[in-house]
Parts: C-alpha cells; sequence; structure tokens
C-alpha cells in the first residue's frame, strides 16, 4: 500500500502558516501578513524565467512572508509550552535553524514551476471538480476537528487561518474552496507527476519507505531543474 507524500501540502493554506498552532493573539498577525501580500501581488517584477515562463519577485516576497509568519507563530507557540526555560531555548533555536535562505525559498518555486511545465509536457493533469471535491473533504475534516471539546492548539489554529484568510477576502466558505482549488489542483498535479515519475518501485508494488520516496523525489526534481533553461534577475547572497 503506497504511501501519498502530498499528505503534507494537501491543506497548503491551512497546515503550514500555523504548524506550531497559537490560541491567541494571531490577529494582527495574519491581517499584516494578508496585507502585506496584497502589496507584493502589484508587484510584476520578474525574479527568475524557466524555460522562458516567469515567476515574479512577488512570488518569492510572497513564500519568504509566509515563513516570516510561520517563524513568528512558531516561537509564540513554543513560549507558551509547559516547559523550562532552557528547554524552550533548545526549541527555539531549533526552530530557527529551520529556516529556509532566500536562494532556498527561490530554489523551491523553481522546482514547483519545473514539476508544472513537465507535468503538461507529459500531459499529467488533474480535474479541477476533482481538486475541488478532495480540497472541500479536507476542509471539513478540518472544520470539525477544530470543533471539538478536545481541539488542540495546532487544530485550532488551522482552521483559524482559514477563517481569517476568508474574512480578509470577503470569501463565503464555498467561494474560497473555489478560489483554492486551483492551488490545490497544481499540488495534485505535482504529486501525480512524481507518483508516475519518481517512486521507486519493487516488482508492481511501489516502496512505502517515506526516506526512499524522499531521495527518490528530489532526484526527479534535481534532473529536471538541472535541465531547464533557467535565467536569474535576482541575486541573493549564499
Amino acid at each position: 500500500m503506497k504511501k501519498k507524500i502530498y499528505f503534507v501540502i494537501i491543506l497548503i493554506t491551512m497546515v503550514i502558516i500555523s504548524a506550531f498552532g497559537v490560541e491567541a493573539n494571531t490577529g494582527n498577525d495574519f491581517d499584516d501578513f494578508f496585507q502585506k501580500n496584497d502589496k507584493f501581488k502589484i508587484d510584476k517584477t520578474i525574479a527568475v524565467l524557466v524555460n522562458e515562463e516567469p515567476i515574479y519577485l512577488a512570488d518569492f516576497e510572497i513564500e519568504k512572508s509566509y515563513q516570516e509568519l510561520t517563524q513568528k507563530l512558531a516561537l509564540k507557540q513554543i513560549d507558551m509550552l509547559n516547559l523550562s526555560e532552557e528547554e524552550k531555548d533548545q526549541l527555539k533555536e531549533k526552530q530557527k535553524n529551520s529556516i529556509k535562505t532566500e536562494n532556498e525559498i527561490l530554489d523551491g518555486l523553481i522546482q514547483s514551476k519545473v514539476l508544472l511545465q513537465e507535468a503538461q509536457r507529459q500531459g499529467v493533469s488533474v480535474d479541477i471538480e476533482e481538486a475541488y471535491n478532495m480540497l472541500k473533504s479536507q476542509y471539513e475534516i478540518v472544520k470539525e476537528i477544530a470543533n471539538r471539546p478536545d481541539a488542540d492548539a495546532v487544530d485550532k489554529a488551522n482552521y483559524q487561518f482559514i477563517l481569517a484568510y476568508q474574512k480578509h477576502m470577503g470569501y463565503t466558505e464555498d467561494e474560497y474552496l473555489q478560489q483554492t482549488s486551483a492551488v490545490y489542483q497544481r499540488l495534485l498535479i505535482q504529486n501525480k507527476l512524481l507518483e508516475l515519475n519518481a517512486y521507486p518501485s519493487t516488482g508492481t508494488d511501489k516502496i512505502t519507505s517515506y526516506d526512499s520516496q524522499k531521495e527518490a523525489v528530489d532526484d526527479y526534481i534535481t534532473e529536471l531543474v538541472s535541465q531547464a533553461d533557467v535565467i536569474y534577475y535576482v541575486h541573493f547572497g549564499s
């Protein structure tokens, strides 16, 4: 029985940003994040061309802002834990060391671009209705778990972010799902491409080792990027 790597990315706007969960004092953080990203979206400066398709500087800035908010929420959550100051400091240091550099953020955007380009070349697709239905199912799970009496901070924060985003955009629940389905569709397409090309197999049964899957996926993406025509218009320090 094969494991799905995309389980972690299924809830793109739901999980990453609240990976450590925060129950209080997040409203201003979310508002600042949304307002900053609204400004970024206006900028059409090209950061990189990948096989003649642009990645905009705004895409990079949004990813960077996303990471900064995640970091802020993570450190707040650590402060709320019932641990000694020494243990909290150790967790904070570990969290700070996990932050991606600007070059790593840009590399991730390039990797996503080449995966979608390769999927298009191979004719790999996912119907938007399928993406909507799968996203809706995940949404209902998140909402149900968040409303349980014993829901933890992570569960609550997942749903809290969704509601904050809906409020900021003026979306109803269904409008949110409709708008987010396109993003989710792209993630499903990337994962489908990886399943078809990157996951190693033994006979007819695909392996279930996460480490083996990750290594195979990393190798496949590295090969795609090496074959791509990548032109940089922005450069960051090492």
